[in-house]
C-alpha cells in the first residue's frame, strides 16, 4: 500500500491509529459529531504539524484553525504542511505580563533540538522550568496574551482549544474571558499528581466553576466540555 493510501485510510478511520502523543485525539474526536466537517480549533504550543499533534486529525477531516508556537522552526513546518491553517510564531504569556508591556520574551531551549526539523517540544519561556531542564540556550520571541490573540483574529467561538505551553498552561487558561469567548472543548496539560474528583486540581476546580465538566484524562492531558453545550445522553457536543 502506498504512503498516500495509508494516510488516506488513517484519516478515513480505516486504520486505527492516532497522532496525539498519548492518543488524546482518539478520545477528543469521539466527543464531536463524526459528521462535523467545518470545525475550528486553536492549538497553543502546537509544536509539530502531525507528530504528537492533537489537532492533525481534525485538519485532515476538513477543520481549520490557528496554530501558535514560540519555536520558529515549528511554525515553518506548519506553513509547509498545514497551509490552510493560520500559523503564528508567538510565545503565549499571561495577561498580567502582557499588560506590563512585555512584548518579547526569552524562549529557553536545549543545546540541540530533540525533535525533527529543529523542533524541541520541551522548550519553555518559564525560567524555573528552563533551570530544571538545564536549558541555557535562548532566543527572543514575540509574545502575546490569549485574549489579545483572540481579539486580533476576531475569535468569539472555538470548537476545540488545545493548550500545551510547558509551564504556563494554568496561567493562560485562567486568563480566558469565558463571558466573551465560547469554547466547547478544552484540552490542557495538568501535571497535578492527584486528579481524584474529591481532590480537584486547581485547573479542574476552575473549569467546574466556569461551566465545564471534566470528561477524560489521557496521559497528562485533562479534557473538559462546556456543560450547557454537551449532550450527556449521546455523549457528544451539541454545536
Amino acid at each position: 500500500m502506498s504512503f498516500f493510501k495509508i494516510i488516506t485510510a488513517f484519516f478515513n478511520g480505516q486504520v486505527k491509529a492516532h497522532t496525539g502523543q498519548f492518543g488524546e485525539d482518539v478520545v477528543i474526536k469521539k466527543l464531536f459529531d463524526r459528521k462535523k466537517k467545518n470545525g475550528f480549533y486553536v492549538d497553543l504550543g502546537a509544536n509539530h504539524p502531525f507528530l504528537h499533534s492533537n489537532t492533525a486529525f481534525f485538519y485532515h477531516k476538513g477543520w481549520r484553525g490557528i496554530n501558535v508556537d514560540a519555536n520558529k522552526n515549528s511554525i515553518s513546518l506548519f506553513n509547509k504542511i498545514r497551509k490552510k491553517d493560520t500559523n503564528l510564531n508567538y510565545a503565549i504569556i499571561s495577561s498580567k505580563e502582557y499588560a506590563k508591556g512585555i512584548k518579547t520574551i526569552d524562549l529557553y531551549l536545549p543545546d540541540k533540538a530533540t525533535g525533527p526539523g529543529g523542533i524541541t517540544a520541551t522548550a519553555s519561556v518559564k525560567k524555573s522550568i528552563a533551570s530544571e531542564r538545564n536549558f541555557i540556550k535562548k532566543q527572543v520571541v514575540e509574545s502575546i496574551d490569549i485574549n489579545t490573540l483572540f481579539n486580533a483574529y476576531s475569535i468569539v467561538e472555538i470548537d476545540y482549544l488545545n493548550i500545551d505551553l510547558e509551564g504556563v498552561d494554568e496561567e493562560v487558561l485562567f486568563d480566558i474571558d469565558f463571558s466573551k469567548f465560547k469554547i466547547y472543548l478544552i484540552a490542557i496539560e495538568d501535571y497535578t499528581a492527584n486528579i481524584n474528583p474529591s481532590t480537584h486540581s486547581n485547573i479542574t476546580s476552575y473549569m467546574i466553576k466556569n461551566n465545564y465538566d471534566f470528561t477524560s484524562r489521557v496521559g497528562p492531558t485533562s479534557i473538559f466540555v462546556r456543560r450547557d453545550s454537551f449532550d450527556y445522553n449521546k455523549h457528544i457536543i451539541k454545536n
